[in-house]
């Protein structure tokens, strides 16, 4: 999987838009081979899209303009970094030099998928109301953003609520693997 990023390299005496170009081809190729799973940050940034949550992650720029140097940080700006550190991705506190681990076991642990069911229930709550009334809402959800819709539909529709369906829908491995 690395040999044709290192010939690119060797090939282009390091010209990075080459490299890149070998890195980007090399992703399509081995997409459908192998899925990692996600880290906590990608993860919620596709909750709260796919489900169309009233959320803005990251924070808006209007409201990061507001902000003036040499004042404390306001709690509607701290928000993202506190809800990211609390299911284990601070955005700016790796625990590596080289920024979050790639390695999957890292993000598999009990404590970590608990955080990720709390969050998913979360995110139900910070859809519309209407979109949390409806009992079509996980299906067009489903319909939307998934190549094998009728296997998913048929696990979410065991659920007794739209709010377990949410839980169980954004915790499935076809959400956690991408």
């Amino acid at each position: 999987m690395i040999n044709p990023i290192i010939k690119a390299w060797e090939k282009s005496d390091g010209y990075l838009p080459e490299v890149h170009k070998a890195a980007i081809k090399v992703a399509f190729e081995y997409n459908d081979k192998y899925q990692k799973f996600q880290n906590p940050e990608n993860w919620w940034l596709q909750v709260i899209n796919m489900s169309g949550a009233g959320y803005a992650y990251p924070v808006p720029e209007k409201m990061m303009d507001k902000f003036q140097l040499g004042y404390p940080v306001a709690q509607n700006l701290r928000e993202s970094d506190w809800r990211l550190e609390d299911i284990g991705c601070h955005p700016y506190r790796s625990q590596q030099p080289n920024g979050y681990s790639d390695i999957s076991t890292d993000w598999l642990s009990t404590e970590l998928i608990i955080r990720r069911l709390m969050y998913a229930k979360e995110a139900f709550y910070m859809q519309k109301t209407i979109d949390q009334l409806d009992n079509k809402i996980h299906e067009k959800i489903i319909r939307t953003n998934f190549d094998n819709p009728d296997k998913i539909l048929k696990i979410v529709s065991k659920a007794k609520s739209n709010e377990e369906k949410h839980m169980i829908l954004f915790n499935l491995p076809e959400v956690l693997r991408a």
